[in-house]
């Protein structure tokens, strides 16, 4: 472990820039907004972006990306992690969680951090240590109509964010680690279909990947047929 944290440390010496990165673990509890009672089977998504470019201000991919349900007590638990080496910056309002399931609005939610300023490590630590404002808290999701206009720009939400956490620049296999999320949003996606409600043109980060399937597999080595289908 030292060896691994001396050899990452000695390349952000050697390169000039980018920090290395840890995160404490986050647990919590979600919630319905109205009842209080705790959801079981919640998707939970995580992901920590790092964001780079000229003006050092373009998203350009995650350099951690998790996913995880909440057991019958609405619980879930992220472990904590690192330390990872980034060329570039991870902002100090992620980690930010995506929290989805069937009947209730998708949510977003991300550290509390208006100043938008960037993690770093303190003087006497080896990397930047991230927390999570979520952390042994109560998440609420509130309910919502499934057969309204409303559930369907959700679900549009969810899949565009998922197709730009899953195919970023910098991880373009992160779709990988989020399966059960995305064969989840695809079983809602073919209800919809059922009843007319898509829109026109649209498809599901599903459909994406398996319509691109020879193209992702040549990039990932792994086929977006076999792993999401073998999901469902």
């Amino acid at each position: 472990m030292m060896l691994t944290v001396l050899a990452l440390l000695g390349i952000s010496i050697l390169v000039g820039c980018g920090e290395l990165y840890s995160s404490e673990s986050i647990s919590a509890i979600v919630i319905d907004a109205t009842t209080g009672l705790p959801i079981p089977e919640v998707n939970v998504v995580a992901y920590w972006g790092v964001t780079g470019g000229l003006e050092g201000g373009s998203y350009e991919g995650n350099i951690n990306t998790v996913e995880a349900t909440t057991d019958h007590s609405g619980a879930f638990v992220f472990p904590s992690w690192g330390p990872k080496w980034s060329g570039g910056t991870v902002r100090r309002r992620n980690p930010i969680l995506i929290l989805f399931k069937r009947g209730y609005a998708v949510r977003v939610a991300s550290n509390n951090d208006q100043r938008m300023g960037q993690w770093s490590k303190r003087f006497w630590e080896l990397s930047a240590t991230m927390r999570s404002d979520w952390n042994n808290a109560k998440i609420e999701l509130k309910a919502i109509d499934t057969t309204g206009a409303a559930y369907v720009e959700d679900l549009d939400f969810l899949s565009n964010r998922l197709k730009s956490i899953g195919e970023s620049t910098k991880g373009p296999c992160d779709w990988e680690k989020l399966t059960r999320t995305i064969v989840s949003l695809e079983k809602e996606y073919r209800i919809l279909k059922r009843l007319g409600m898509t829109k026109p043109g649209s498809n599901s980060v599903y459909e994406h990947l398996i319509s691109n399937d020879s193209a992702v597999a040549r990039q990932c080595s792994t086929s977006p047929i076999d792993l999401l289908r073998g999901a469902e």
